[in-house]
């Protein structure tokens, strides 16, 4: 078990099946105005397949580690039914800022290698923890905390706040905002209305192929959260400026929506930047139709 000084992401502030990708975009508004006093964060099992894992889980912690509540922050390290999980690419991340790491992982895989626990001990599909599951978490979160607790100095002898140290893969996602139907007006709209989602906010969404919408954004790093689901789902492609087109598949093989992250372009450098979005054609094969929903856009990279 990854025994390090760790920093903990504390709050009622979880959204199922995103990446840190989403949390470093989220954390202004969802998490830091409640002004937490620890913060565990995880994503070390829905952060596998990003290629810039390191990059958004860097700027998220940024984010927490300069806010003027001074949180504790942990990294928690969970995995899939197979032992999966980034805590390679994420630890180093933990250990230049000093945040203690805890690796669900690596303390209980060998358990279940070796035969004295298996796999539905812990879980009641391929990644969540049950009952016991959480219990191992917390138990191990705690023997950090307490461990940490055993070695600070009276506080009257604490040491000031020490400035963050420079970023180890990126500072881009340090800076975040996200934008949708409300605060983002469409410099060019074709075919997309509001779509509104309970608890979600309101965003676009599109039947139609060639459907075009278009933004004037401002940012280094220009990104979508988009819906996934089952039924009549198509396919859009989106780019900025005179980029390539990245496209992107509404159709998912599960019932629920999904709410998908997508990089579009990154490197853009400062001033204003056009986002363009448009329905294509083409469309999964096992998809009725070509129904496409945004949730927002996000730019990072530059302050807001």
């Amino acid at each position: 078990m990854i025994l390090a000084p760790l920093i903990l992401l504390c709050a009622d502030t979880g959204l199922g099946a995103t990446g840190s990708d989403i949390g470093a975009h989220r954390v202004q508004f969802d998490l830091l105005p409640k002004d937490p006093d620890l913060v565990a964060g995880e994503f070390a099992v829905n952060d596998k397949g990003s290629p810039i894992a390191a990059q958004t889980l860097e700027g998220l912690l940024r984010q927490i580690l300069r806010h003027r509540k001074q949180p504790a922050v942990v990294m928690l390290f969970t995995m899939d039914d197979a032992g999966r999980n980034i805590q390679a690419a994420h630890a180093p991340i933990g250990e230049h800022y000093g945040i203690p790491m805890v690796s669900y992982r690596d303390a209980l895989w060998p358990e279940i290698e070796a035969g004295r626990i298996t796999w539905k001990d812990l879980s009641p599909d391929t990644v969540h923890p049950n009952s016991r599951g959480h219990a191992y978490c917390a138990d191990f979160i705690a023997g950090v905390l307490e461990e940490v607790l055993a070695k600070l100095p009276p506080e009257s002898d604490l040491p000031p706040r020490s400035p963050l140290p420079a970023p180890l893969e990126s500072d881009t996602f340090e800076t975040t905002s996200i934008y949708g139907y409300e605060n983002l007006q469409p410099t060019r709209n074709e075919g997309w209305q509001a779509s509104k989602r309970d608890g979600s906010g309101t965003g676009w969404e599109a039947n139609t192929p060639g459907s075009l919408l278009e933004f004037e954004v401002e940012g280094d790093a220009v990104s979508i959260i988009y819906y996934r689901t089952q039924g009549d789902r198509g396919m859009a492609e989106a780019w900025i400026d005179d980029g390539d087109p990245v496209q992107m598949d509404a159709w998912f093989v599960a019932t629920w929506n999904l709410a998908a992250f997508q990089l579009i372009e990154q490197g853009l450098g400062p001033g204003k930047h056009r986002l363009r979005i448009r329905v294509l054609d083409d469309r999964n094969e096992a998809s009725a139709g070509h129904r496409f929903q945004i949730h927002s856009v996000l730019t990072a990279g530059l302050e807001p």
